[in-house]
């Protein structure tokens, strides 16, 4: 099996929103496989999949960059403070399957911290779906499918702490997220106790990344 993860750098010296979003689009649809398409609508640029839009970037100014799940809501604040002289920005990701993390990070910010912008994506037989995690709980919120409407979530079955030395983990619970049915689980991405996001860690002769609290996913490479 092939390195199912990287970084890739991205570079604009400029606040033109459009050049932003073309080279974001480019290294996005190089992971997932599917070519993203941009186009402008009122100084904001929106991604698509085929005809649907699935991440939009209002206009690009000062030293804040903002990017947004399509059809979620704005008040999570997703943003994050890049250098005005230095605009470069780390898209870092993890694919299993249909299933791909990704996580922008400034390489240089105002303010010198570590804030960054994650998302995951997954593409099923209807279409695909984005969940963001939010920034101030660094949980996992809905997935909601860009073709269907329709919301699911993965259910937090390990939602305390472990003892000492000890990890729990399993596959990760698909429910609706009305009716908190359950539709099934995923292998790609493995419920478990006690783990914050954007961590490495070992367990079970095998390399995990935490892509939101009590969530993760494996690293591979040959």
């Amino acid at each position: 099996m092939a390195k199912n993860y990287g970084t890739i750098t991205i570079m604009e010296n400029s606040n033109d929103t459009e050049n932003w979003a073309t080279k974001i689009a480019t290294a996005i649809s190089g992971i997932i496989g599917e070519q993203l398409t941009v186009f402008m609508d009122n100084n904001t640029a929106y991604f698509r999949a085929g005809e649907y839009r699935i991440f939009r970037i209002p206009s690009v100014s000062g030293y804040y960059f903002y990017m947004y799940a399509q059809n979620l809501p704005d008040k999570f604040d997703y943003f994050i403070p890049i250098s005005h002289e230095n605009k470069v920005i780390q898209l870092s990701y993890i694919s299993r399957g249909n299933t791909h993390f990704l996580k922008f990070s400034p390489l240089y910010n105002t303010s010198g911290g570590s804030t960054s912008l994650a998302f995951i994506l997954h593409k099923d037989g209807t279409g695909w779906e984005i969940a963001p995690v939010q920034k101030s709980t660094e949980n996992l919120l809905d997935f909601y499918n860009i073709t269907t409407s329709e919301r699911t979530h993965l259910a937090n079955v390990f939602d305390f702490k472990a003892p000492a030395g000890k990890i729990y983990t399993s596959n990760a619970v698909v429910a609706n997220s009305t009716t908190s049915e359950s539709l099934g689980e995923t292998t790609h991405i493995l419920a478990c106790s006690n783990v914050g996001f954007d961590t490495d860690i070992r367990f079970n002769d095998k390399n995990y990344h935490a892509i939101a609290k009590n969530f993760v996913m494996e690293k591979t490479e040959d």
